[in-house]
């Protein structure tokens, strides 16, 4: 690992004041969370997200379209990977800029359903051009899948 990188905290955002989307998909009214992107056309399809960045990582609250179903009704692993994905590359992103995925790795645990669910993702370990994220997905108190990552700082693309 070398040098570069330091031990951070092992924990996403967390606390009484976690804001939560109820089933009709609105925000409850404290504390209400940006809305996330809409400019994505894949974010567009899987439903729409709220979120914040806290000092200890990154939350994302997300209420599934019925296009994030799979064949036999629950969420696809497919919505699960992109959305761990976004949650922690946003996280990575606040420390290295910009950067890109050179691994990712997700663990189903067990299926979830057409209601709001929580994306979490926190570092396990960041540098100046390597950064170590882990998160999870949760439903009802369920977690329904964990993954891990890492993104590689990246140079702007020319004429950004």
């Amino acid at each position: 690992m070398g040098r570069e990188t330091e031990r951070v905290a092992d924990r996403g955002c967390s606390g009484a004041d976690a804001q939560r989307l109820d089933t009709a998909g609105g925000l409850a009214a404290r504390d209400a969370l940006e809305l996330f992107r809409t400019d994505d056309p894949l974010i567009n399809v899987l439903g729409p997200i709220r979120w914040r960045a806290c000092d200890d990582g990154v939350e994302m609250q997300i209420m599934p379209s019925e296009k994030s179903l799979n064949a036999i009704d629950t969420l696809h692993g497919g919505a699960h990977s992109a959305w761990l994905d976004m949650a922690m590359y946003e996280l990575a992103k606040r420390r290295l800029g910009s950067c890109v995925a050179i691994a990712l790795d997700i663990q189903y645990l067990t299926a979830g359903k057409r209601d709001p669910i929580t994306a979490r993702a926190r570092f396990n370990r960041a540098g100046r051009s390597i950064a170590f994220c882990a998160g999870d997905i949760v439903q009802d108190g369920r977690t329904l899948a964990t993954g891990s990552a890492i993104y590689k700082k990246t140079e702007p693309a020319s004429g950004t």
